[in-house]
């Protein structure tokens, strides 16, 4: 256990005592089943044995002794006193009343629940509310990847115990690092962002966000590199896209921004409801694929999908990804301009120079919505070369794809087309092309 620091979160209101469940095990032969029924409760057995003076405090503090002493079933993972023992100095005494019983509740299951002796993963959701991670093997169990199951499958009258030799912690308690490495079925992720070095990024004091593609995706996103020929140092850099040096759990709904990552460029994020966040792109708003893991040094968010810096896209995955071009953008699917432009990624002497205007230009409201009449206006704003801001030349005319004509002009760092459009953000360079915001 690394990081033990508190959370900036707070705790949930539902945490009341009436409610609370605390349980820990006394700790039998090592690692050894027990399941002899027991006549005596959660309560009663915790009080018959040695070893669990700590536990037998917070029962008292919490107020959950009546609850305990219940016929109701429960599974609990019983941190022994030597587990507490392992916290740093003075950890408990900087804890309220109601973070202590949040902590307990998070070693609690609404069930009983057997270890069984085959190798398994398995993911239960607490009484606290959290996920909890079991990971079983013929000779070893672990909750978290962490904690060791020192014993197993006690029954009691009104459940079953299993002592463990570390404190369980809810996610609002560990570091980004720590909520992603208790977790199985992030385990490859975790291998991955190990060998790279960025789980040391991710304990840093934050506050920091890390989005993080679901569970399943990365067998493709690995498939992609090997075809790509990545270098570690690149795998490294398009990982830091991937973190905010910033809490964006607090933007507001109706957000839209750009915010800075780790690798230097920027994400492109927008806040559709509360809790709902779109990077990179604008999915469908009734149905966004993002979940959210509070950490004591920011938050995890999973996403439908891994994300990529303008060096590494083509230009037209770099204007889908800005919130600010999507009305153009969705013009070049209508006029059918995209097949092309996809196909020049297999062919490289195919570059572009678009001049795109964004969202808030004027005129754009009168776009037509036919294929002939899209493709008319937007191939006039394509040239079929690549050409950055400093190759555009004063009083210099270029052939558009359209095979029409238009005319640049500069003054000092003022560049204008045909005398009325200017470019207001210059040089988006994507890997068959770059593009000009005007």
């Amino acid at each position: 256990m690394t990081n033990l620091s508190r959370s900036r979160y707070g705790i949930a209101a539902f945490f009341m005592p009436v409610i609370f469940i605390v349980l820990f095990s006394g700790c039998d032969d090592n690692n050894q089943t027990i399941v002899t029924p027991n006549e005596d409760n959660i309560v009663e057995y915790l009080n018959d044995q040695a070893g669990f003076t700590v536990l037998d405090q917070l029962i008292e503090e919490s107020g959950l002794i009546n609850i305990l002493n219940g016929t109701e079933e429960y599974t609990i993972f019983a941190p022994t006193d030597a587990a507490f023992a392992k916290l740093p100095e003075g950890y408990l005494d900087d804890l309220t009343a109601a973070q202590k019983a949040e902590i307990i509740a998070y070693h609690i299951l609404e069930s009983s629940v057997q270890v069984g002796n085959n190798s398994y993963n398995e993911l239960r959701v607490t009484l606290q509310g959290d996920e909890l991670f079991l990971t079983v093997t013929s000779s070893l169990a672990k909750v978290n990847n962490s904690a060791v199951i020192t014993s197993k499958n006690k029954t009691v009258s009104n459940g079953v115990i299993h002592s463990v030799d570390e404190l369980l912690l809810p996610d609002s308690y560990g570091t980004i690092n720590e909520n992603l490495k208790k977790r199985f079925d992030y385990s490859d992720y975790y291998s991955m962002l190990e060998e790279l070095n960025i789980t040391e990024l991710l304990d840093a004091e934050g506050p920091l966000s890390f989005v993080i593609p679901q569970v399943g995706m990365l067998d493709d996103i690995v498939s992609y590199w090997n075809t790509v020929g990545f270098t570690n140092e690149q795998k490294t850099e398009l990982w830091k896209y991937h973190i905010i040096e910033q809490d964006i759990s607090e933007l507001s709904p109706g957000t839209q921004t750009a915010l800075q990552t780790m690798m230097g460029d920027s994400l492109y994020i927008s806040v559709p409801i509360q809790g709902k966040y779109i990077f990179n792109c604008c999915n469908d708003l009734q149905n966004i694929p993002t979940s959210v893991i509070p950490s004591s040094n920011g938050v995890i968010y999973k996403w439908d999908g891994f994300m990529y810096p303008d060096k590494y896209t083509d230009v037209l995955t770099l204007m889908s990804k800005r919130y600010y071009l999507t009305t153009v953008r969705s013009g070049f699917a209508v006029a059918k301009m995209t097949g092309r432009m996809y196909n020049s990624m297999n062919n490289a002497d195919e570059k572009f120079t678009v001049f795109i205007p964004r969202n808030d230009s004027p005129g754009l409201e009168n776009l037509p919505t036919d294929e002939e009449g899209m493709a008319s206006i937007l191939k006039y704003h394509v040239l079929l070369e690549k050409l950055t801001a400093d190759q555009l030349l004063h009083n210099q005319s270029y052939t558009t794809w359209s095979g029409e004509e238009i005319t640049i002009t500069r003054n000092g760092d003022v560049i204008t087309i045909n005398g009325t459009a200017t470019i207001r953000l210059a040089d988006l360079e994507g890997t068959n092309g770059v593009v000009h915001v005007i």
